[in-house]
């Protein structure tokens, strides 16, 4: 039995996931070994280690980056769809179960730029004037955040000061693991498994 185009790309995604853990055991360990051996080095040799750890920091952080753009993107189409449809109950898939979720961020007003907005939000939180005006006291971002959504979800309007303009959805999905992948990759590797077996491991139990 052959793999459809979707199981080849999770049994390839699980090889992948094995060789970064690996790579980041052993990339870990050595950067370990040069923290505690940098001073014994020469100038130069720090140079050389420089360049190379720079390097090597450019293409992980390239990679987040890519890893962080699709999380964004499939996050989205995951809250997007299962909004669409009404759905409340959460993603039971073969591997872990998703929840989708959102929230509303927001541009909080500037202090400096936009003080009588600011002054108005900050009033709202029971924040005295001069306080307010100092900067002694700010605002939490993510509590604003949490407290907006909650209003958006209780049918309420925006906080005094919040430009409903500034405000937009985040999306997100928690995940809750099913299948461990460590386990998933050890059985791949160990049994050889065949096409049939794999797509079997990819099934919910």
């Amino acid at each position: 039995m052959e793999l459809t185009a979707y199981e080849e790309m999770i049994a390839q995604l699980v090889e992948e996931y094995g060789d970064v853990k690996n790579i980041y055991g052993s990339l870990y360990s050595k950067l370990v070994d040069i923290r505690v051996h940098s001073k014994d080095l020469s100038q130069e040799e720090r140079v050389n280690i420089l360049y190379i750890i720079k390097e090597i920091s450019k293409y992980c952080n390239d990679l987040r980056k890519e890893c962080d753009g699709i999380v964004d993107l499939i996050e989205k189409l995951v809250c997007a769809i299962h909004t669409h449809r009404g759905i409340t109950e959460p993603i039971r898939a073969s591997l872990a179960t998703g929840s989708p979720k959102v929230t509303l961020s927001v541009k909080i007003p500037n202090r400096k730029r936009d003080p009588e907005k600011y002054k108005l939000l900050m009033n709202y939180l029971g924040v005295p004037d001069e306080a307010a005006c100092e900067g002694t006291v700010r605002p939490h971002w993510p509590s604003i955040c949490a407290k907006l959504t909650e209003m958006a979800e209780n049918g309420e309007p925006s906080p005094p000061g919040i430009d409903p303009d500034g405000t937009y959805p985040k999306f997100g999905v928690n995940i809750i693991m099913y299948k461990n992948l460590d386990e998933l990759l050890e059985l791949m590797n160990e049994r050889r498994l065949s096409d049939e077996q794999v797509n079997a491991l990819t099934k919910r139990q």
